[in-house]
């Protein structure tokens, strides 16, 4: 008997749109970043990832490759949104960025952006 897996169709749900429009708005955002903006007080970080496994595995949002030496501890994920994404909020008619691949990125670029990332954030939920 032939037994082949059923892909279940995913449906994105609001949370995931927050997340998308927060990455078109910020840029660059962490996983913890993503958790305070975006999930309510006292979600688990595990309910995080596995949104964030969903929309990147389906190619809505990129995780961006970190550099950093293997004797420290591995920093917190990083994400930006994919032209996917970018289109699907085009098609609800949110004003998106000018979209371009922003995964391969310059670690010092990364560092600044993040730091922007973090102002803005700071500033908005003030």
């Amino acid at each position: 008997m032939d037994e082949t897996k059923k892909k279940r169709k995913r449906v994105l749900v609001d949370r995931d749109v927050s997340i998308m429009k927060a990455l078109n708005t910020y840029h660059y955002l962490t996983t913890r970043q993503i958790h305070r903006l975006i999930f309510p007080k006292g979600s688990t970080k595990q309910g995080v990832n596995r949104r964030l496994r969903f929309l990147k595995g389906d190619k809505y949002i990129s995780e961006v490759e970190l550099y950093y030496q293997a004797s420290s501890a591995k920093p917190d994920s990083v994400y930006c949104i994919k032209k996917k994404g970018a289109e699907h909020l085009n098609g609800e008619t949110i004003e998106t960025i000018s979209w371009k691949k922003k995964s391969k990125v310059k670690p010092s670029h990364l560092q600044h952006a993040l730091e922007l990332s973090t102002f803005r954030l700071q500033l908005d939920t003030a």
